[in-house]
């Protein structure tokens, strides 16, 4: 097969053209500056986070997992899940984009399973709306439940 010839490195990333003649992107860190990180558990509603595993325009999939695990330690309210594709790129939309194209996961003989998995995101991401993923979840409705009632006993006394 084709070798890439052309590589250029800075501090944090690595570019070089792949064998189809298309820039590709690789971080070289694996850790964040604490001012760079998402503070996730302040949001105030549920989280659904995509990524593909060849998203070579940034570490999106240890983004993810890092935003999990912060919101498993911060006892998050709300439910909040991650969905991980082997196939598709950085611009994971569930639709065909011409600049896909430029993306390996998009492209070549990954191009029909990264559309598939981009669809496969759009029907889940309906579901976690429609099924109601949206609420507290179910430990958290029953700690409100549990502030709660001792007030409505003082309001009825």
């Amino acid at each position: 097969g084709k070798e890439s010839s052309v590589m250029a490195k800075t501090e944090n990333h690595i570019y070089r053209v792949d064998p189809d003649g298309f820039m590709i992107f690789m971080a070289t860190r694996t850790e964040s500056a604490p001012d760079a990180e998402i503070k996730a558990e302040q949001i105030t509603g549920p989280v659904l986070l995509i990524n593909s595993k060849m998203d070579n325009m940034w570490p999106s999939e240890l983004a993810a997992e890092k935003i999990m695990k912060r919101l498993k330690d911060h006892n998050f309210p709300y439910s909040y899940e991650h969905l991980s594709y082997d196939y598709g790129s950085h611009m994971f939309v569930p639709m065909y984009l011409p600049s896909a194209r430029l993306f390996k996961g998009d492209r070549g003989k990954n191009k029909e399973k990264g559309l598939k998995a981009r669809l496969d995101s759009l029907t889940k991401t309906l579901e976690f709306v429609s099924k109601g993923k949206h609420r507290l979840t179910r430990a958290h409705r029953e700690k409100q439940l549990k502030m709660e009632l001792p007030s409505l006993t003082q309001c009825t006394a």
